[in-house]
Protein backbone atom coordinates (compact mmCIF):
# COMPACT_ATOMS: atom_id res chain seq x y z
CA UNK A 1 0.00 0.00 0.00
CA UNK A 2 1.25 3.44 -0.92
CA UNK A 3 1.90 6.11 1.72
CA UNK A 4 -0.26 9.22 1.87
CA UNK A 5 1.01 12.67 0.97
CA UNK A 6 3.06 14.08 3.85
CA UNK A 7 1.49 16.66 6.14
CA UNK A 8 0.83 19.47 6.77
CA UNK A 9 -2.12 19.76 4.46
CA UNK A 10 -4.01 22.99 3.91
CA UNK A 11 -7.25 24.10 2.36
CA UNK A 12 -7.20 26.59 -0.51
CA UNK A 13 -10.58 28.31 -0.54
CA UNK A 14 -11.79 29.20 -4.04
CA UNK A 15 -15.45 29.64 -3.09
CA UNK A 16 -15.39 33.38 -3.81
CA UNK A 17 -13.64 33.03 -7.15
CA UNK A 18 -14.96 32.52 -10.65
CA UNK A 19 -14.80 28.73 -10.22
CA UNK A 20 -18.21 27.13 -9.93
CA UNK A 21 -17.13 23.50 -9.64
CA UNK A 22 -16.30 23.36 -5.94
CA UNK A 23 -15.18 25.26 -2.90
CA UNK A 24 -11.49 24.60 -2.95
CA UNK A 25 -8.57 22.25 -2.89
CA UNK A 26 -6.86 20.33 -0.14
CA UNK A 27 -3.16 20.69 -0.95
CA UNK A 28 -0.05 18.99 0.34
CA UNK A 29 3.01 20.88 1.61
CA UNK A 30 4.29 21.05 -1.95
CA UNK A 31 1.15 22.98 -2.99
CA UNK A 32 -0.05 20.14 -5.22
CA UNK A 33 -3.74 19.25 -5.01
CA UNK A 34 -4.68 16.17 -2.96
CA UNK A 35 -8.42 16.60 -3.23
CA UNK A 36 -10.91 18.87 -4.94
CA UNK A 37 -13.43 19.67 -2.23
CA UNK A 38 -17.03 20.76 -2.47
CA UNK A 39 -20.46 19.37 -3.09
CA UNK A 40 -23.53 20.91 -4.62
CA UNK A 41 -25.67 18.83 -2.28
CA UNK A 42 -24.32 20.43 0.91
CA UNK A 43 -24.29 24.07 1.97
CA UNK A 44 -21.19 26.18 1.44
CA UNK A 45 -20.79 26.52 5.22
CA UNK A 46 -20.98 22.76 5.77
CA UNK A 47 -18.51 22.09 2.94
CA UNK A 48 -16.03 24.61 4.35
CA UNK A 49 -16.41 23.11 7.85
CA UNK A 50 -15.87 19.62 6.43
CA UNK A 51 -12.73 20.74 4.61
CA UNK A 52 -11.36 22.29 7.81
CA UNK A 53 -12.17 19.07 9.71
CA UNK A 54 -10.42 16.89 7.10
CA UNK A 55 -7.29 19.05 7.15
CA UNK A 56 -7.19 19.21 10.97
CA UNK A 57 -7.74 15.44 11.32
CA UNK A 58 -5.05 14.58 8.78
CA UNK A 59 -2.54 17.03 10.23
CA UNK A 60 -3.18 15.72 13.78
CA UNK A 61 -3.15 12.01 12.94
CA UNK A 62 0.55 11.17 13.41
CA UNK A 63 0.81 13.04 16.73
CA UNK A 64 -2.36 11.37 18.03
CA UNK A 65 -1.10 7.89 17.09
CA UNK A 66 2.20 8.60 18.87
CA UNK A 67 0.39 9.89 21.97
CA UNK A 68 -1.92 6.87 21.96
CA UNK A 69 1.11 4.54 21.95
CA UNK A 70 2.76 6.53 24.76
CA UNK A 71 -0.37 6.43 26.92
CA UNK A 72 -0.96 2.72 26.28
CA UNK A 73 2.62 2.05 27.39
CA UNK A 74 2.08 4.16 30.53
CA UNK A 75 -1.10 2.19 31.30
CA UNK A 76 0.76 -1.10 30.89
CA UNK A 77 3.46 0.17 33.26
CA UNK A 78 0.81 1.19 35.82
CA UNK A 79 -0.79 -2.26 35.61
CA UNK A 80 2.58 -3.93 36.14
CA UNK A 81 3.23 -1.65 39.12
CA UNK A 82 -0.17 -2.47 40.66
CA UNK A 83 0.43 -6.18 40.15
CA UNK A 84 3.81 -5.88 41.89
CA UNK A 85 2.21 -3.93 44.74
CA UNK A 86 -0.38 -6.67 45.26
CA UNK A 87 2.43 -8.89 46.50
CA UNK A 88 3.73 -6.36 49.05
CA UNK A 89 2.62 -6.90 52.70
CA UNK A 90 2.16 -3.13 53.27
CA UNK A 91 -0.20 -2.92 50.30
CA UNK A 92 -2.19 -5.96 51.43
CA UNK A 93 -2.71 -4.32 54.83
CA UNK A 94 -4.32 -1.30 53.11
CA UNK A 95 -6.25 -3.42 50.60
CA UNK A 96 -6.94 -6.68 52.44
CA UNK A 97 -8.84 -8.17 49.52
CA UNK A 98 -5.58 -8.03 47.56
CA UNK A 99 -6.86 -5.89 44.69
CA UNK A 100 -5.49 -2.63 43.41
CA UNK A 101 -8.50 -0.27 43.17
CA UNK A 102 -7.43 1.10 39.78
CA UNK A 103 -6.25 -2.14 38.20
CA UNK A 104 -9.62 -3.10 36.70
CA UNK A 105 -10.12 0.33 35.14
CA UNK A 106 -6.61 0.27 33.67
CA UNK A 107 -7.18 -3.17 32.20
CA UNK A 108 -10.53 -2.04 30.79
CA UNK A 109 -8.90 0.96 29.10
CA UNK A 110 -6.31 -1.28 27.46
CA UNK A 111 -8.95 -3.83 26.43
CA UNK A 112 -10.27 -1.30 23.91
CA UNK A 113 -8.72 -1.99 20.52
CA UNK A 114 -5.92 0.32 19.47
CA UNK A 115 -7.65 2.21 16.63
CA UNK A 116 -4.78 4.61 16.05
CA UNK A 117 -2.84 2.47 13.62
CA UNK A 118 -3.08 3.18 9.96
Amino acid sequence: MSKHTPTPWEFQDISNSHHDDGLGYINGPDGIEIDHHGSNRRSKEENLANAAFIVEACNSHDALVAENKRLRKALNNAIEHCQEMLGEPAFRSVHPIGKCPTLDSLRAALAEPDKGEG
